[in-house]
């Protein structure tokens, strides 16, 4: 039996970070280690982690508070990262975005992730939306104001405020950020 926790960064236990820590470096060859050391990453996102009957984590994922700007308009979204299955083909993934789905729906918020082509029908099975090749249009400006750009599908929930459809109306709109590889 599977059961689904929603809990703060800062209510991680270190055991929970440790799996997580070494499920993302094979998943995402990710170097930033979640630690106390490195708490102000992660500790005000949001966790989503399923575990077994044997209290074993087996898939988890995080939803992340992000502004970002078009044509210097904020919008206040959840940004969906880290989703990771410890194991795959047993549902796992399947239960992680039914559960971060329920709750984006909830909240009422847009809700935007990143993933290669290959991962998209996954997530459209899940009940998301996808955008194509997306990602171009997400510019991240880090700290010195350098503009940096990636490739990718969008993955994504409509919320509120509006924002998917300004970007599937305009397939030339920019949406800047501030957060790396969330």
């Amino acid at each position: 039996m599977l059961h689904s926790i929603i809990k703060k960064g800062s209510e991680l236990s270190p055991e929970e970070l440790e799996v997580m820590n070494r499920e993302r470096k094979k998943v995402f060859d990710s170097q930033i280690e979640w630690n106390e050391i490195t708490k102000e990453h992660f500790f005000n996102d949001l966790f989503f982690v399923i575990k077994n009957s044997e209290n074993t984590i087996v898939s988890f994922g995080r939803l992340i508070d992000i502004t970002v700007f078009v044509e210097q308009t904020p919008y206040m979204i959840l940004g969906i990262g880290s989703i990771v299955s410890v194991t795959w083909k047993k549902g796992y993934g399947k239960e992680l975005m039914s559960s971060m789905k329920k709750y984006i729906l909830e909240k009422g918020k847009t809700a935007v992730g990143f993933c290669g082509e290959q991962k998209s029908e996954f997530y459209r099975k899940c009940g998301f939306e996808i955008i194509s090749q997306g990602v171009k249009n997400f510019v991240y400006v880090d700290k010195k104001g350098k503009r940096n750009f990636d490739e990718g599908d969008v993955v994504y929930l409509s919320g509120k405020d509006g924002l998917v459809e300004k970007i599937l109306n305009n397939p030339h709109i920019v949406i800047e950020h501030e957060v790396p590889h969330w």
